[in-house]
């Protein structure tokens, strides 16, 4: 049906190890049941493509997915990640910015909160239970965020970190670096700030060697056009 992604497993079963080997594309697939039913990720909804050539093997689910590799990309719109709000983090973070002197700073999550997204993309190679993504493509009416990480899918924690411009942060050069980090039924996110000062500073710096390098052309080509 439309909540579940059809897939074509072949399976090996002539060895004494069970092998299982996975490829399929499909388009227009509700992620969220998918995603829930591999009790990875319960509250996601939205309509995407997914691609997925994968091989396993083992005798049970620990082992499948202790050897599980391969590639995935997925592709999704108009949808929401409930008990995220990027936007309201990075708002509650920036106001206590200054009494936590450049830590990362938690902020606390509530299940009303949400993430409503456009556009969210990526692809992930995925390596004994390993999978590795370095491409996310998260846009939101309010953001555009990038991001790269990993998944160790045996232990399900989540190793995270996004790149988050606000449309009213445009033009800045530092965007806030958002850390997800912590097991898929509890992830803990926080804002790096260690990170975020690092980059302003750096800023600061070759906008004055800028500012100098203006300044000396300003009195070479003043000394060029006196006579």
């Amino acid at each position: 049906g439309a909540n579940r992604i059809p897939l074509t497993v072949l399976v090996d079963a002539r060895g004494k190890v069970l092998a299982l080997s996975m490829d399929e594309k499909v388009s227009g697939v509700q992620i969220g049941p998918m995603l829930k039913d591999m009790q990875i990720f319960e509250n996601f909804s939205g309509t995407g493509d997914i691609s997925l050539v994968l091989t396993a093997r083992g005798l049970d689910a620990r082992q499948i997915t202790e050897s599980l590799s391969g590639k995935l990309a997925f592709a999704a719109k108009d949808g929401a990640i409930q008990g995220l709000d990027v936007l309201k983090m990075i708002d509650e973070a920036q106001a206590l910015r200054d009494q936590y002197k450049g830590k990362p700073v938690q902020v606390k999550a509530t299940k009303d909160d949400k993430t409503a997204f456009k556009v969210l993309s990526g692809s992930a190679l995925i390596t004994n239970g390993m999978a590795q993504n370095n491409d996310l493509l998260l846009e939101t009416p309010g953001m555009r965020a990038t991001g790269q990480g990993s998944a160790d899918l045996p232990k399900e924690r989540l190793d995270y970190r996004l790149s988050v411009i606000r449309v009213k942060d445009e033009g800045k050069k530092c965007p806030w670096p958002l850390l997800i980090r912590g097991p898929f039924a509890k992830i803990s996110p926080a804002i790096d700030f260690e990170t975020l000062i690092k980059c302003e500073g750096k800023a600061v710096v070759e906008k004055k060697v800028e500012q100098k390098k203006e300044e000396l052309k300003e009195k070479l080509l003043e000394n060029l056009f006196k006579k």
